[in-house]
């Protein structure tokens, strides 16, 4: 059934962004990034096709901002707003302007936003346009849909739809579905992950919108877990990428026996964890929510999160492909959105339980490593646990993995031999589905 489309400009936040309120408020500011190259550059054709951006995806123009029950509220900005202009900026470093941007970026209010900025930046001959989104409203995902989405428009500004779905009806849509089917995902997550519980929650059978207020607003005034940095703690990152040959035919050969892509990356990866911290452990999983009408080519922060465990060993091959495919698509069916919903012990869970998050996502975009920093350690703001690598695949057959890792448990060294590791195992699971299918 259709939702029907209102013009609100204030409206009741999703679970997730619940969650993330708390978590931004207390670690500070994330924001997703990406940038273009300009080849024909057209100031006044910028900021027009940014506006049309902002009109179409409404959640660009979001900030949130408490009410006096404590229920957090997700409220619109006008896209003739000045914080939307584009900054222009002239530098003689690249590195230097983006690192300059960043720490502004800090002092950024969930309250009083922007949460979506635009730089256009000259450096000698070369122009870039930046785009910056706080991670509490765009994901890795959509981010490049709004990259995509951009081109399309900048060439052609009447070459997009319109868009069917903003944020707010997929919110809808999931909420309905989260407490549909919450004691089937609470017993799953309980019998089936053996996830830490202190608390269960109740929640009515049927989906009723008064009721999901007040929840909201009681999960909002909750306090909720968040991962902050111990003082030993050293955030690094280095970004690592190889070339996949033939990676047209292996994904076609995937789509044949239904394999969800994430499992073909995930498989050798699960082996690395267990070669390198043995059985016994949970690795969780980044799921981009993307499988509706709600928001498939909809920007907004679509993941949810579940975890697979690491207790036995698989070989590299179709059937372990096949058994670990069976489990992501089980678990995909049961994202936990937030945490407190479910009652879960975050803290064991992340402490004593989980050594890590794997984050896989495809670009519609090619790579270009020569435009990239690459094998280069690098100082970060933030890492959690002790190593979140975030896979990216494009589209002319790069992986990249930026390999984000706490530097007080991992050295350097360690963390290029699991490149190298799980780079050898991928290539061995490649041969043996080419070979088996």
């Amino acid at each position: 059934m259709l939702l029907e489309k209102t013009n609100e400009k204030e409206y009741l936040p999703f679970v997730r962004q619940i969650k993330d309120w708390h978590r931004y408020n207390t670690q500070g500011n994330s924001f997703v990034e990406r940038g273009i190259k300009l080849v024909n550059f057209n100031k006044k054709k910028i900021h027009n096709t940014i506006y049309s951006l902002l009109h179409r995806q409404e959640i660009l123009r979001s900030i949130f901002y408490k009410s006096q029950n404590g229920l957090i509220i997700n409220k619109l900005l006008e896209v003739e707003n000045d914080l939307f202009k584009p900054v222009y900026i002239i530098g003689d470093n690249f590195q230097a302007v983006l690192d300059n941007i960043k720490e502004d970026n800090e002092k950024v209010s969930l309250t009083r936003g922007p949460l979506f900025r635009s730089f256009i930046i000259e450096i000698g001959q070369t122009k870039y346009l930046m785009f910056f989104v706080h991670h509490m409203i765009c994901s890795g995902s959509s981010m490049n849909l709004l990259i995509k989405a951009f081109i399309d428009l900048y060439k052609n500004e009447k070459s997009l739809h319109t868009v069917m779905y903003q944020f707010r009806y997929y919110t809808k849509y999931t909420h309905r579905k989260i407490f549909d089917r919450y004691d089937v995902t609470s017993t799953f997550l309980t019998r089936n992950l053996k996830l830490p519980i202190s608390k269960k929650n109740a929640l009515n059978k049927v989906y009723n919108p008064i009721d999901q207020e007040k929840l909201l607003t009681d999960l909002s005034n909750e306090n909720h877990y968040v991962i902050v940095d111990s003082p030993k703690a050293r955030p690094l990152s280095i970004t690592t990428y190889f070339k996949i040959e033939n990676l047209e035919e292996v994904v076609a050969l995937l789509e044949q026996k239904s394999i969800h892509l994430m499992s073909f990356f995930l498989v050798p990866y699960l082996k690395l964890i267990r070669k390198f911290y043995g059985n016994h452990v949970l690795v969780g999983l980044l799921f981009d929510d993307r499988y509706n009408v709600y928001s498939k080519k909809s920007i907004g922060e679509y993941t949810g999160e579940s975890f697979i465990s690491v207790n036995s060993e698989e070989n590299l091959s179709l059937s372990s492909l096949l058994e670990i495919n069976s489990e992501v698509i089980k678990l995909s069916r049961h994202l936990i959105f937030n945490y407190n919903l479910y009652g879960v012990d975050e803290k064991l869970l992340y402490r004593d339980r989980c050594v890590g998050f794997f984050n896989f996502s495809k670009s519609s975009l090619n790579y270009n490593p020569e435009e990239q920093q690459c094998n280069d350690f690098r100082k970060i703001k933030f890492v959690g646990l002790r190593l979140e690598p975030v896979f990216n695949l494009y589209t002319n057959g790069y992986l990249t993995i930026d390999w984000r890792f706490d530097g007080s448990q991992l050295s350097r060294e360690k963390v290029k031999d699991l490149f190298e590791n799980y780079k050898s195992l991928f290539y061995a699971l490649k041969a043996q589905i080419l070979t088996s299918i």
